[in-house]
């Protein structure tokens, strides 16, 4: 590999190509997309996850509509937020995403036991910080989470969308039975710090995709990207029932007012 100093000038041809790139359209959105994930659900980290279960979906050969109905996206690589007053005419580009995730990673599929998911779910919601980075945003959970109970007492409700089904419904999580997720390596190699989840997964299968490729194909299928807040984690504060997900907590999120000190 050669480096070069800054004494180079730049390939007009080459530079030319990387920008035409850069600004290949994916979509259009009218809507602010939040990367602010760190300790709430957020939008952004809905459509990362949507599309991680749509690309095992789309990939799927089975009879029904998928064998991986989860998806987990650590807060951590959720590099920014998608400003609406940013975009041009709403128009989504590849260089707005490559903001989003601008260290791509692996995308994995991983076998994970119903009581261990459990005991996962509620290790990242309780250790979660802003510093590092392990809320996890989902797809395929609706998970309740109450902080005024005591510690491995506050994840109250998890219910799972079925895979092998006709009509994707949630129902209970069941202890027994084995989930197939699909997530990042870094949930399980030990690069975010924490490998509970990887412990207590094993990987079926590493995707030949990454997540970027992954979230900008589903943006270009999906062309119109309106995702919202769908209440999939509610969060129950120390001393009030406040639903994170409620439109006036996260305008306080999205206009960088910290409530951190009711948590």
């Amino acid at each position: 590999m050669i480096y070069l100093s800054d004494n180079f000038p730049d390939d007009s041809k080459i530079q030319q190509t990387v920008d035409k790139l850069n600004h290949i359209e994916l979509g259009n959105s009218r809507v602010y997309l939040n990367g602010n994930c760190f300790k709430f659900e957020c939008n952004l980290g809905n459509l990362i996850a949507d599309a991680f279960v749509h690309y095992k979906a789309k990939t799927y050969k089975g009879r029904n509509f998928t064998d991986t109905a989860i998806g987990l996206v650590p807060a951590k690589n959720i590099n920014s937020s998608i400003q609406l007053n940013s975009l041009f005419d709403g128009i989504i580009v590849t260089d707005d995403l490559r903001y989003v995730i601008n260290h791509p990673r692996q995308l994995i599929t991983v076998e994970i036991q119903g009581t261990a998911l459990r005991k996962t779910m509620e290790y990242y919601l309780e250790k979660s910080t802003y510093a590092n980075g392990i809320f996890l945003q989902v797809s395929g959970l609706h998970i309740r989470y109450d902080r005024r109970n005591i510690r491995r007492k506050r994840l109250t409700s998890l219910l799972t969308r079925c895979d092998n089904c006709l009509l994707p419904v949630y129902t209970d999580m069941a202890m027994g039975k084995v989930y197939q997720v699909i997530t990042t390596m870094n949930m399980v190699d030990g690069t975010l710090g924490h490998i509970i989840f990887g412990n207590m997964s094993k990987i079926v299968k590493k995707e030949k995709i990454q997540d970027f490729e992954a979230v900008r194909s589903y943006m270009v299928e999906m062309k119109n990207i309106q995702p919202s807040v769908a209440e999939r984690i509610r969060i129950i504060m120390k001393g009030l029932a406040i639903n994170l997900t409620n439109p006036e907590i996260n305008l306080l999120t999205v206009m960088g007012i910290t409530i951190s000190g009711l948590i």
